[in-house]
């Protein structure tokens, strides 16, 4: 397996797993649960260390469309990660995260709605107008050293010679 060194000399595989699909997409299927179950222990075997699984984190969207108008609106969330669910890279990192009961960090979860419009003023020129983060939610993705930019308003005008 290979590493990659990060700046804070914590090393990490350059593969990792992703098991999205395992147990199904959209509605569960639990038919090719032995197959998923022997390629996560190989993984194991061959040193991966990470397992994404996407459950902890995402977005959902809700979209109208005509010919020319597009409206989408929609929420990005981060499911809490408890003290012992950090990598233990992450878990000296406290001056990152929220305390528990114990004084503990930990990364609280946190979700924010957004909404987006582009409209095609001809085939040409297109405008585009997103809000992010509409309640003004303050938080910090997971294993991130910043926290959220806050309410942000994008607006765009793009044109196809």
């Amino acid at each position: 397996m290979e590493y990659k060194t990060l700046i804070d000399g914590v090393k990490i595989p350059v593969l990792g797993l992703g098991t999205w699909l395992i147990g199904g997409d959209l509605e569960p299927d639990y038919s090719d649960d032995a197959n998923a179950i022997r390629a996560i222990q190989k993984a194991i075997e061959l040193g991966y260390t990470h397992l994404d699984t996407a459950e902890m984190y995402g977005n959902g969207h809700f979209i109208f469309k005509t010919q020319r108008l597009k409206l989408d609106a929609f929420v990005d969330y981060n499911g809490q990660f408890d003290f012992n669910d950090l990598a233990p890279s992450q878990q000296n990192n406290d001056f990152l995260y929220a305390k528990d009961e114990d004084g503990n960090p930990y990364s609280p979860s946190w979700y924010t709605l957004n909404f987006g419009a582009q409209y095609s003023v001809t085939k040409a020129l297109q405008l585009n107008a997103i809000l992010e983060n509409i309640s003004d939610k303050r938080y910090r993705p997971y294993s991130s050293g910043l926290a959220s930019a806050g309410r942000n308003l994008i607006l765009a005008a793009s044109y196809k010679f």
